[in-house]
Formats: structure tokens, C-alpha cells, sequence
């Protein structure tokens, strides 16, 4: 998480969570990939360092949503009332 959210416009938070989700979601089709060749007998099960790596990742995509709400929510108490 970055250290001062308030100087972060929107589109930078979305750009950011996006990369982060899509780097989770490669890993992942990764690991599925190399479990689906496992149970079928094609292939090694995956590496603990795969499984961990995989995990970390979604994490991190976790965060900058996180993150990236927080940015929404300070952008609509910005927004004056009609």
C-alpha cells in the first residue's frame, strides 16, 4: 500500500489494481494449468515456491483494491452535494 493515498487520482488506483489483479489471474491459469497436467498424469504437481507466489499475488491484487476503494471513497467526500 502506498504511503499517502489523498495525491492519488482515481485512474492511477484502477490502473494499478487492474495490473495487480491481472498478474494474480496469469499466475493462477499457471497453477491450474500445471495441477490439470498433474491429476492427469502429464506433469509434476506444482511447486510449493509456484503455490506461494500464486498466493501472494492475489493478496497483493487484494490490496490495491483496497486501495483503489479508498481512492473512490475520498473522491466522493471531495464531491460537493447537488
Amino acid at each position: 500500500m502506498r504511503p499517502d493515498s489523498r495525491v492519488q487520482p482515481f485512474d492511477d488506483c484502477l490502473a494499478q489494481w487492474r495490473a495487480a489483479d491481472e498478474q494474480a489471474l496469469q499466475s493462477e491459469l499457471r497453477l491450474s494449468n500445471t495441477l490439470d497436467l498433474y491429476v492427469e498424469g502429464q506433469g509434476a504437481a506444482p511447486s510449493a515456491a509456484a503455490i506461494a507466489q500464486t498466493r501472494q499475488l492475489r493478496q497483493a491484487a487484494r490490496e490495491e483494491l483496497k486501495f483503489l476503494l479508498g481512492c473512490l471513497d475520498q473522491a466522493r467526500s471531495r464531491l460537493p452535494l447537488i
